[in-house]
């Protein structure tokens, strides 16, 4: 595809935590963390007389996801605690982390892709947006009659200093589902 100055967008294809793959996210939000720059005004008989303003700062992003399954795997990747593998007499078992301070998980890479679209539908293209140096949240439940049970998961995304925030690709394929 030619480079165009807009790529409509919607649905969310895949979400991957360090590779670990998720297809069964349909809503994710990020929203960015920053700390607003102090503002000094010198006002002399009711009258501006000069101002100065430092500089927003960008931490990062905080993500917010949606995941319509309940998944023990990425719960130990965001929030700890230990899984253990089912066998054919028991089936899997995951103890959330302990009580007390919350040790933070940290998750290299965030990747999301959504589909993008044209005027006679989707272009078999996806938007890859990747957030580094994140760090994992409590999962929240969330259970209503008759519906399918929905979690949701935060991740701080808090880049070093001086790099990029996110990324942003035009990708042709997914990754190869490997679960």
């Amino acid at each position: 595809m030619a480079d165009k100055q807009f790529l409509p967008t919607k649905d969310i294809a895949m979400v991957t935590l360090d590779g670990y793959q998720i297809t069964t996210a349909d809503e994710y939000e990020a929203e960015a963390e920053i700390v607003e720059g102090d503002k000094t005004e010198l006002i002399i008989n009711g009258e501006l007389i000069a101002s100065d303003e430092a500089p927003t700062i960008v931490k990062g992003y905080n993500l917010k996801f949606k995941d319509n399954a309940i998944r023990p795997e990425v719960m130990k990747k965001l929030q700890g605690g230990v899984l253990t593998p089912g066998t054919e007499s028991k089936g899997l078992n995951y103890k959330g982390p302990n009580v007390g301070a919350l040790r933070p998980v940290m998750i290299n890479e965030i990747s999301v892709y959504t589909k993008v679209y044209a005027e006679n539908g989707p272009t078999g293209e996806y938007i890859k947006t990747t957030y580094t140096n994140c760090i994992g949240d409590l999962v929240k439940f969330a259970y209503k009659g008759n519906e399918f049970s929905a979690s949701e998961f935060t991740v701080k995304s808090r880049p070093a200093g001086g790099t990029q925030v996110y990324d942003l690709d035009l990708v042709k394929t997914l990754p190869e589902v490997t679960l």
